[in-house]
């Protein structure tokens, strides 16, 4: 797998079709808000049962466990999704398309807006 440099908001909205990045978002919201309650416990049941030392040590190959399967079965790009149907991973490469698009467009209307103004500029002074 490729390491992304989207920002976690770029990669929410790039999985989601219309209203889906939003379950996406919440899904992670409820994992966040799980692993705070659940975490202090477990952490202070460790480190009453086995020592402080071990509850780093046992952190951190829990984080390296989830980066590893994180990396193996999360790809940067749904459409190199292995999970998505061939209609699905359509349905993604058409959302990209217009997603461009919309962003030239966007590109195109900022820069004739500039234009605007620099001729603006030139006729007030």
């Amino acid at each position: 797998a490729v390491v992304s440099t989207q920002s976690t908001g770029d990669f929410v909205r790039s999985w989601g079709i219309g209203s889906e990045g939003a379950s996406v978002i919440s899904f992670m919201g409820a994992a966040i808000i799980f692993g705070l309650n659940i975490g202090p416990t477990i952490g202070g049941l460790i480190t009453i049962t086995c020592g402080w030392k071990y509850y780093f040590v046992i952190n951190g190959l829990q984080y390296l466990l989830l980066f590893l399967l994180y990396m193996i079965f999360i790809p940067s790009q749904p459409t190199q999704s292995r999970f998505m149907s061939e209609k699905e991973k359509e349905l993604f490469r058409a959302k990209e398309v217009a997603v461009k698009l919309a962003a030239e467009k966007v590109a195109a209307q900022r820069q004739s807006d500039n234009k605007i103004k620099e001729s603006s500029l030139c006729f007030a002074l």
